[in-house]
């Protein structure tokens, strides 16, 4: 029977393996489902997507860090939205470079993922902006931020303005949309 995490090691390796293999594929699965779950169940998905992580691990869950696991909706533009998946934050784990945030980028109204970002511990002890892929590549897109859900969201900003700016403009009668 597995044991939770007793390290801190082991418990940034769960937030790792959720950030990095259970949401993408869980985005490749379903992403509708998984907006819409995030968006309806901001208590329930995160710690599910955590269990799933501790299910590949093969370890039980630790109480704090499932606590710790919160998401909130954010405009990124006038039609962008996103999802953002905070984690525990934990001191440099040596070869574990745990995540701070997920972010997940979505036109609003829409139900699919136009973009998938991480934001973890680089091995300098700043921060890296990544992506995992559909072919599930993990792509380093440079340094990152300050590890803040505010600094985040300015660079997701400027990097998407013309992504937001391509989206059709909904009519004011259209609120139904």
């Amino acid at each position: 029977m597995p044991a939770p995490p007793t390290t801190v090691r082991d418990r940034a390796q769960l937030c790792y393996t959720t950030a990095y293999f259970v949401l993408p594929r869980c985005i490749a699965a379903d992403p509708a489902k998984l907006l819409r779950d995030l968006e309806t169940q901001p208590r329930t998905t995160p710690a599910v997507m955590y269990l799933m992580a501790c299910e590949l691990e093969d370890s039980e869950p630790h109480e704090q860090d499932v606590a710790a696991l919160t998401v909130q909706p954010a405009a990124l533009g006038d039609r962008l939205r996103c999802q953002v998946l905070a984690y525990p934050h934990y001191p440099p784990v040596g070869v574990v470079l745990p995540p701070y945030f997920s972010v997940l980028v979505h036109a609003e109204g829409e139900a699919e993922v136009l973009h998938y970002f991480i934001l973890g511990q680089s091995p300098t002890g700043a921060t890296t902006l990544r992506t995992v892929t559909p072919d599930e590549a993990n792509v380093n897109l440079g340094p990152g931020p300050e590890p803040t859900a505010d600094a985040l969201l300015a660079v997701l900003r400027d990097r998407l303005a013309d992504v937001d700016a391509a989206l059709p403009r909904r009519r004011w009668w259209q609120f139904w949309r």
